[in-house]
């Protein structure tokens, strides 16, 4: 992956409190504290400024999750080692490949069987895109949390950010939060590659049926490198240790990073669970749900687990 591009180092000097000169810095650094949302909202008018070849997308985390050395890391869930180890075995990696691989296949054969039950119905236009695209179906793999995939969560509304950032996986409020900015190559359609700064991007709205009620609350994108290591090597099973040998880090497209004070969300409102997770009515999240099921049957874990 392409690292982005420093910009020029009078507008660093100009918003010296935002703007840092290259994404290690801004890796680095602890954030610059924001305690209202119209702050918020002006610093990224600057950042806009100061970077107006890409589009801005952002991520919201209750911490800011750090190497040994010190810097902000952005591994997609399939890379990252677990809680409480130091590294992945070869057996772990072996086991989250086979994993991605059965329920990308189980993701498939679910909406059939939904399609069918549900008389063909409209909802469920779009299965014949997603069974052609990998992508597509890790994409949805990891909007639902059902495992690891190669793909990295964002949205491009700062005010859902700000609401990821602020509350935990219980849904809780925290008191502080963080709120990353990556800089990315304009897209250019529903799924966009970009071969020269080889990346992928996904939207995850506009490639999904209509019945996927959470991409489109949440305005889903899905990052990725490209082109997809998983996707070239998942039939080579001995090239196993290959998928894993350099795991895309998207820190190098880091432009900006806001430490933000709980109290941002009584100006921005709590979304809340139901419209984060609108869950209930949502068709996709019950064929996931089934996958997650098979999963624990099959391999005694899912996407929580420490595998």
């Amino acid at each position: 992956m392409n690292k982005i591009e420093n910009i020029d180092s009078y507008l660093v000097e100009q918003f010296s409190n935002v703007l840092h000169s290259g994404y290690e810095a801004v890796a680095r650094n602890d954030g610059t504290i924001v305690n209202n949302y119209q702050k918020l909202l002006e610093n990224n008018a600057m950042i806009n400024y100061a970077y107006p070849k890409y589009m801005l997308f952002y991520r919201g985390q209750t911490y800011d999750i750090k190497n040994n050395s010190g810097h902000s890391v952005f591994y997609p869930t399939l890379y990252r080692v677990a809680s409480g180890m130091n590294q992945i075995s070869k057996d772990t990696k072996m086991k989250r490949i086979n994993i991605l691989k059965t329920s990308s296949n189980k993701l498939i054969d679910y909406l059939y069987q939904r399609k069918i039950i549900n008389n063909n119905s409209h909802l469920f236009i779009g299965i014949e895109k997603l069974k052609l695209f990998k992508e597509l179906q890790y994409a949805i793999l990891q909007h639902y949390e059902v495992c690891r995939t190669p793909l990295l969560d964002v949205t491009q509304s700062l005010r859902m950010a700000c609401n990821f950032a602020l509350h935990n996986r219980e849904g809780n409020l925290q008191n502080i939060g963080y709120v990353f900015v990556f800089g990315m190559p304009y897209p250019h359609g529903g799924i966009s590659y970009s071969t020269e700064d080889e990346f992928l991007n996904i939207r995850l709205s506009a490639v999904c049926m209509p019945k996927a009620l959470r991409p489109h609350f949440q305005e889903a994108y899905l990052l990725g490198e490209f082109p997809l290591k998983t996707e070239l090597d998942l039939n080579r099973i001995n090239n196993v240790e290959d998928i894993f040998r350099s795991k895309p880090n998207f820190a190098c497209r880091l432009v900006a990073k806001f430490k933000i004070n709980g109290t941002i969300h009584e100006e921005i409102g709590d979304l809340g669970n139901k419209y984060i997770y609108p869950d209930e009515n949502d068709e996709i999240n019950l064929v996931c749900e089934n996958i997650k099921k098979d999963l624990i049957e099959t391999y005694g874990t899912n996407y929580y687990s420490n595998i």
